[in-house]
């Protein structure tokens, strides 16, 4: 058996101290041990940053799971306002990608949250720009970038974000059913005068729905119905505005 401890995966160690199942102020003890341990770091990938930001990553799942603010156990995690009690849950999660970047779930669960709380742009657009930086080969980035930009009504935008996810994951036939949801908001934000626009809209569409997307092709039909309530207005439109 070798002295040394090799470390493939940060989040692998952390199940093997059984983080889920253990005091806090003993996976503290247990994290502190390891950092001072110099075989650790003479012999092995394991990298110390890395631990203690999946240390709060996971402490920051269970402060959501329990509503529970209270200061982190952790004493290695500097609280970036000294006279607040605690850390909620979205700060332990900017802590943690403030040591380190390395895990994409982390900005994941972070971004989701800024999205259900409603989190102003000029605090959640810098992580999302952090994430399609810093992985940028990642469907889940650009999947959160068109969630937020479909959650501001920038359907567009959205669009965009959401057809580049798709083509790094061509199997998750989600992203066809959110394209699709963008091209409903662009439609019902068509106004009488820009109705005849819908039919176009409709056209762009179908190419995100392939045949063997069963779910998709009905969503896209649905779409349609809606389009076709458009042009029907149009036509009456026209009508009124010959009679007259």
């Amino acid at each position: 058996m070798p002295e040394t401890i090799a470390i493939n995966k940060d989040h692998l160690f952390l199940k093997l101290i059984g983080i889920n199942h253990t005091e806090w102020s003993d996976v503290r003890d247990t994290v502190d041990d390891l950092l001072q341990s110099k075989k650790i770091h003479q012999n092995s990938i394991f990298n110390a940053n890395r631990l203690k930001a999946e240390l709060l990553f996971q402490y920051a799942k269970k402060l959501d799971q329990t509503q529970n603010s209270r200061y982190s156990p952790l004493d290695w995690m500097d609280s970036s306002d000294p006279d607040e009690d605690g850390e909620d849950y979205q700060k332990v999660l900017v802590r943690a990608l403030q040591i380190s970047a390395h895990n994409p779930q982390i900005y994941m669960e972070l971004i989701n949250s800024y999205i259900d709380t409603r989190e102003k742009a000029a605090i959640i657009n810098p992580v999302i720009d952090q994430f399609l930086e810093t992985f940028s080969s990642h469907p889940s980035a650009y999947e959160l970038a068109g969630k937020n930009f479909f959650r501001n009504k920038s359907f567009q935008k959205a669009i965009g974000f959401y057809k580049k996810a798709k083509e790094l994951m061509p199997l998750n036939k989600e992203f066809s059913h959110k394209i699709l949801d963008c091209f409903e908001g662009i439609i019902d934000k068509r106004g009488p005068k820009n109705y005849h626009l819908v039919d176009k809209d409709i056209e762009q569409a179908s190419a995100y729905v392939e045949k063997s997307n069963v779910s998709a092709l009905n969503r896209f039909r649905m779409l349609e119905l809606k389009a076709y309530s458009c042009t029907d207005k149009l036509c009456q439109l026209r009508h009124l505005t010959t009679d007259e």
